[in-house]
């Protein structure tokens, strides 16, 4: 990567990658060809760091970028997602189609969502779950469903957002991880008696 355009990526320098583009307008486009699938791009940089102006701006010039994945297979969406960004989890489902970005998994069948919910980012969770339903249901490839990725990450209040929003059949709350352990296994093991769980009897 041309260490002007990472320079600017790890600094938020809007101005700097402005300059850069008029300078070369395809620089964004010959990055992603020459790094993809290697490192992270200077929208992951940008990204996981929270420059959600300079996310903007890199979207604007080649929103192709949204799609692309590190080495682990991680989406500039994966890492601010886990960051719990916010701003740049709204740019990102802006400039790309939502439900491919959201479905998209990293090397470990991680989607976005999951993601988040490993991290407790409540509010990052439920941007990702309006603008993909279908990614609630999601497991990794280790079998984990958000809720069990939720109760692992010791997050109380996301685990009750989702409790309240799964019914009490739902099949979420008693489908076992690839252990075979339910979210309520889960709980009881790591002592979080706070965690209501609906009884499934």
């Amino acid at each position: 990567m041309d260490p002007r355009l990472e320079e600017a990526a790890y600094a938020g320098n809007l101005t700097l990658l402005r300059r850069l583009l008029q300078e070369d307008r395809l620089l964004l486009h010959r990055q992603a060809i020459a790094a993809a699938h290697l490192s992270d791009s200077p929208l992951h940089i940008a990204a996981s760091l929270g420059h959600s102006d300079l996310v903007r701006e890199i979207l604007a010039v080649n929103p192709e970028l949204a799609h692309g994945r590190n080495r682990e297979g991680l989406s500039a969406l994966h890492l601010a997602a886990a960051q719990g960004h916010l701003s740049v989890v709204n740019e990102l489902l802006q400039y790309a189609a939502a439900a491919n970005l959201c479905l998209a998994t990293d090397n470990d069948g991680f989607m976005p969502a999951h993601a988040a919910a490993l991290q407790g980012r409540l509010d990052v969770l439920t941007v990702l779950l309006d603008a993909c339903r279908e990614s609630s249901r999601a497991v990794t490839s280790q079998g984990d469903s958000i809720l069990h990725l939720t109760v692992k990450s010791n997050s109380f209040e996301t685990v009750q957002f989702l409790l309240n929003t799964a019914g009490e059949n739902d099949e979420l709350l008693n489908s076992g991880d690839a252990k075979g352990n339910t979210i309520l296994h889960l709980a009881v093991a790591r002592k979080q008696l706070q965690v209501g769980i609906p009884d499934p009897n």
